[in-house]
């Protein structure tokens, strides 16, 4: 259902790069450079179970919500909350898949090409908590790993980006910002003028668009 970034999409965004002249990206993680997305359906749709199947599409939203309200909320607490919501029966079996948790989401063989390849400085910029951002900063460690959290507010957050642009240098016209999320990646990232490249794992294409 989910497909990863292929290498094509990764070289557009490279191009869009350099046309751009950025001399600094600041790039999500999670749904960019991973299967967090394919992870993540698989888990829900095995907590739920082939027969309550018309609740995925819900739950996945519901989740992503939920986390957008409160950041400190897990996956699995949500779940739990939407079952209580929606008065689904939570066995023994269930439990035990929802305790589980989700497997670890990984890196994609593109993405890491695309780490390699990026002509400028790169920051990964995740919500995730910062010793998450350390273990996946080994793998590639010529990359700038930052947890939101350790800047000191949650996503979406415009002092964040400010204060990542005061650690390189640069100004707004020079950093282009790679996410998903049209909230916690783009917005702010447009508030102050900067480049944005919106990616979808849930489509065949990087849409992206230059400033004017």
């Amino acid at each position: 259902m989910f497909n990863a970034l292929s290498a094509r999409q990764f070289t557009q965004m490279s191009d869009a790069i350099t046309a751009y002249g950025v001399k600094l990206v600041i790039c999500d993680f999670n749904g960019v450079l991973d299967d967090y997305y394919a992870c993540k359906y698989d888990y829900l749709r095995d907590i739920l179970g082939r027969s309550d199947a018309h609740h995925l599409a819900t739950l996945a939203v519901f989740t992503d919500t939920e986390y957008m309200r409160d950041q400190s909320s897990s996956l699995e607490a949500s779940i739990r909350k939407y079952f209580s919501l929606h008065k689904l029966i939570v066995d023994d079996a269930t439990e035990k898949r929802i305790v589980i948790g989700m497997k670890q989401s990984r890196f994609t063989v593109d993405a890491q090409k695309f780490l390699e390849m990026i002509p400028v400085p790169l920051v990964v910029y995740t919500a995730q908590p910062q010793e998450i951002a350390d273990q996946y900063g080994s793998i590639a460690p010529h990359v700038d790993w930052i947890s939101a959290q350790k800047l000191g507010n949650p996503k979406p957050s415009v002092e964040n980006l400010l204060e990542i642009m005061h650690r390189y240098a640069v100004t707004a016209d020079e950093v282009c910002v790679i996410g998903d999320g049209l909230i916690d990646d783009l917005m702010p990232a447009k508030l102050l003028g900067m480049h944005a490249l919106l990616v979808s794992p849930f489509a065949d294409a990087v849409i992206s668009r230059p400033t004017s």
